[in-house]
């Protein structure tokens, strides 16, 4: 991922065709929701935003609302047949700017798809486990300061037991749908924890020189009881070896059995 995508970067996550879950999460199971020491809503924590859903409907579906259940399993093991054929196939070598997950064989569906969410009475932080960036949104009520960013200027407050963002002030330059966003993009999402393990997301996307209306999508985020780990990548794949080869080195000194 360039830099120039950071801003959107976990915005930019699949559209939720399979919405029949979604809303049967919010009508059954949206009791009070766990709460912080001060009273709001408790948003704490790791939220996993995958999606085997892509973010523009299919031409072969332009005229299907939803997805049967059959049509969703089958599209899910599809996605799964795919992923291991990915990991188990040969090794294959690119030159420079190319990637080995182009091509026929298409790319891995989704990796790094976590969120963490920390709280304070006056400030929400949304770290994104690509890239590792994060953002500070303050919940005091205070101006923006027009100082455009890769990933906006955020400020947030709550309306009820949902967290609203708002964000401005993009670069001109930050990439979101394929590019074509501009300084004008405005920024509007909903975090609202419909079940202890569902943080329902949803994002309105508007920028008047890109589409003619404002546009929004949903995601069910699901809980992950794992932290994130950091996002990084390993020259030539050496990292795997390199850790070992330094724990293969300690056992020797110890005069232990590899």
């Amino acid at each position: 991922m360039s830099h120039r995508s950071l801003a959107a970067a976990w915005t930019a996550v699949a559209v939720v065709v399979l919405a029949p879950a979604f809303a049967a999460a919010q009508g059954t199971d949206a009791a009070e929701p766990p709460r912080t020491p001060w009273g709001a809503p408790d948003l704490q924590g790791v939220w996993d935003f995958r999606s085997i859903t892509p973010m523009e409907r299919p031409d072969d579906l332009a005229e299907q609302e939803f997805l049967t259940a059959e049509e969703a399993a089958r599209l899910e093991q599809e996605t799964v047949a795919r992923n291991e054929e990915l990991l188990n196939r040969p090794a294959v070598r690119t030159t420079a700017t190319e990637s080995v997950d182009t091509g026929e064989n298409g790319a891995p569906g989704f990796y790094n798809n976590n969120v963490q969410i920390f709280q304070t009475p006056d400030t929400v932080a949304l770290l994104n486990e690509m890239n590792h960036n994060v953002r500070v949104v303050p919940l005091d009520g205070r101006g923006t300061v027009d100082l455009p960013q890769w990933t906006g200027e955020s400020r947030g407050h709550w309306e009820g037991d949902t967290l609203v963002v708002e964000t401005t002030g993009f670069l001109r330059e930050t990439s979101f749908a394929s590019g074509r966003t501009d300084a004008n993009l405005r920024l509007v999402e909903r975090f609202t924890r419909v079940a202890p393990e569902t943080l329902a997301y949803e994002a309105t996307i508007d920028d008047p020189t890109v589409w003619t209306r404002p546009w929004t999508y949903q995601v069910p985020m699901r809980w992950n009881d794992q932290p994130l780990y950091e996002y990084a990548c390993h020259e030539g794949n050496y990292g795997l070896y390199n850790i070992l080869a330094g724990a293969r080195a300690e056992e020797a000194a110890a005069g232990l059995e590899p």
